[in-house]
């Protein structure tokens, strides 16, 4: 028996906002009046993922019926290194390795 209204997306689901921009689900939330999507900005066939991740009501976004499951798999990575402070950045292109330091500016 399901309760409640369905979700708009499920994670890893491709999704387009603001008209044009296309992006992954990672997580979501139903505290609010409106379901919450946190998705990072990829191309539209769900690949590429680039910049932080934003919140977005389900009223602001269209489920394109397409998965991408590389940029949640890199969220959740840099998620568990500790978040932006540890990292030093929070963009979600790439896994960020511990440990790993620039190299030194002279």
């Amino acid at each position: 028996m399901m309760r409640g209204r369905p979700r708009k997306a499920q994670i890893n689901d491709v999704v387009v906002f603001d008209k044009v921009m296309f992006g992954v689900v990672v997580e979501y939330r139903d505290t609010h009046k409106w379901d919450r999507y946190h998705v990072i900005r990829t191309d539209k066939i769900g690949r590429n993922p680039y910049g932080d991740a934003i919140w977005l009501d389900s009223t602001e976004i269209t489920n394109t019926g397409k998965t991408g499951k590389r940029p949640g798999i890199v969220y959740r990575g840099n998620d568990r290194l500790g978040g932006d402070q540890i990292r030093g950045c929070r963009c979600n292109c790439c896994v960020h390795v511990r440990g790993v330091e620039d190299e030194p500016e002279e």
